[in-house]
Order: C-alpha cells, then sequence, then structure tokens
C-alpha cells in the first residue's frame, strides 16, 4: 500500500523512537561516560529539525530513563568484580588509589589523598572547613534498608564564585558518633602524619548542619574534648573568663540557614 498524501503527522500525544542498539547503543554508552543522561537527552532533542520535532519523532532521541541504563550499564563494565567490596578492595590496590579504608559491616568507604590533605591544610589556615551529610545521593542497601550517608568535610575554592573542594568523603550506613568520629580521626591522623601535630587544631572555624554525631565527632577530634567541656570553654571565653589556651581552640560554629529552618519548623510545632 502506497501512501499518496502530501503530508503525514503522528499524533502529539505518541512519541515514536526506534529501539537504540548496535553501534548507535555503543556511541551513546561512551558520551556518558562524560555526561549525564538528562544532560545527553536535552542534547539530542535540541538537535533535531523544528519539522522533525512537531512531527512527534523521536528516532535518535532516547528517553532519559533509557540513558540511566545506558550509562549504568558501561560503568558495570568498568568494574573490576560483580561484587561491590571485592570490586572496592582491588581498585584500593592501586597505588594512587582515592579508596583509604573499607568496611563490611557497617558498610562505609572512606576517600582521600596526599594531594587532597594538602589543599585541606593549606586552604583551612585562614578560611573556614564545612563538614556537611547528605541521604539523598545513594539508594537505601537492599539487604538491611538503611539509608546510605554520605558525610564530606569540604574547603571553599580559592577563586570567588568557583565550586567547593571536598577533600574527604565517607559513605556509610551507620549514622552514628563513633562511626563519623573514626572517619575525622582517619582523616586527621593522615593530615598529621603529612603535616605535623599543629595541623590538628589549624582550622579557624569548623562549619557543620548542627547534627549532634557531628558536632560531638568535630569537638573530639579536632578540640580534644567532649561537645560538653568545649561549650563550657566557649562560655567562658565569652564572659571574660577564659584561658588563653582556650583561645586557640577551632570555633566550633552551627550553619545559620539549618538554625533558621530548625527554629521555623518547631515553631510551626507549637
Amino acid at each position: 500500500m502506497n501512501f499518496k498524501g502530501e503530508q503525514i503527522r503522528h499524533s502529539k500525544c505518541q512519541l515514536v523512537r526506534r529501539p537504540v542498539r548496535g553501534e548507535e547503543r555503543e556511541k551513546l554508552a561512551q558520551s556518558l561516560k562524560h555526561q549525564l543522561p538528562r544532560t545527553l537527552h536535552l542534547e539530542k532533542l535540541g538537535s533535531l529539525d523544528e519539522d522533525v520535532f512537531d512531527s512527534g519523532c523521536r528516532d535518535g532521541v532516547p528517553t532519559p530513563g533509557t540513558l540511566k541504563t545506558l550509562s549504568s550499564a558501561q560503568r558495570a563494565k568498568a568494574r573490576h568484580h560483580e561484587e561491590d567490596l571485592i570490586s572496592l578492595t582491588l581498585m584500593a590496590r592501586k597505588e594512587d588509589s582515592l579508596i583509604q579504608q573499607i568496611s563490611a559491616k557497617p558498610k562505609s568507604v572512606m576517600l582521600w589523598s596526599a594531594k587532597t590533605i594538602a589543599v585541606f591544610f593549606k586552604r583551612c589556615r585562614e578560611d573556614i572547613i564545612y563538614i556537611d551529610a547528605t541521604g539523598s545521593i545513594i539508594h537505601r542497601d537492599p539487604v538491611d534498608h538503611k539509608p546510605i550517608y554520605i558525610y564530606e568535610i569540604v574547603t571553599r575554592h580559592p577563586n570567588k564564585g568557583s565550586s567547593p573542594l571536598p577533600v574527604a568523603t565517607f559513605a556509610t550506613s551507620d549514622h552514628t558518633t563513633p562511626s563519623v568520629s573514626h572517619f575525622v580521626g582517619a582523616f586527621l591522623t593522615d593530615v598529621v602524619r603529612l603535616h605535623g601535630q599543629s595541623a590538628r587544631k589549624r582550622p579557624v572555624m569548623l562549619m557543620c548542619d548542627g547534627s549532634i554525631v557531628l558536632l560531638q565527632s568535630l569537638a573530639m577530634n579536632f578540640c580534644g574534648m567532649s561537645l560538653a567541656e568545649l561549650l563550657r570553654r566557649y562560655h567562658d571565653l565569652v564572659m571574660g573568663e577564659g584561658k588563653e589556651e582556650d583561645s586557640t581552640l577551632p570555633i566550633l560554629h552551627r550553619c545559620l540557614s539549618h538554625v533558621m529552618n530548625n527554629a521555623k519548623s518547631l515553631c510551626k510545632k507549637q
């Protein structure tokens, strides 16, 4: 049957695509090494002619879901082993690896390097160090269904307007003071090993979101005392009764935006 009309048009509600196979699939997978699936999708969509776009044809423009699948499959090919812990262990054996410690229970990975330690040591001499956590990046553990938190020690970029620089990262399913203290302590141990004991009290100010876990861990590792004792010494300094050595302690500071959000939540509850 031959079509003899002048125009053919798909329904606007029907987006038509061909399956992604063969060389095209491999090319897309290679592009996804350096691009996010959503970014590549929008780039392909923007390259369509206006007439083709209006017709509803989406050949050569895979959906974001398809691109995510391709990206995941490409990353899986690059893994050293199908088992997570074995793959991480093999990666950690490399001389220039960022992976410093791996734990099976609780599941956790610590990452930093001599280069990031050098950045930390240089920047914390005269600037703020930020420590924060998020649980929205990695999916929950499929076995015990615990959320996986990512903690990062971050310095500001020396150039205004540029992205901050993460110097140490800790991914873990254990959101407790001992676990976070182990991460901060392990990182500071390597900092002291490379730059001496003075580096332990080097930061001018430590900024965090006010989590009691973070506050206790930072007080113990950077200041060498409990949070209660550190707050007492801060109080003495403010009241003019502090000792001379207390003035050299790093300032443990809560982020103002988190304080305001907490205040709003409390006000709404009341």
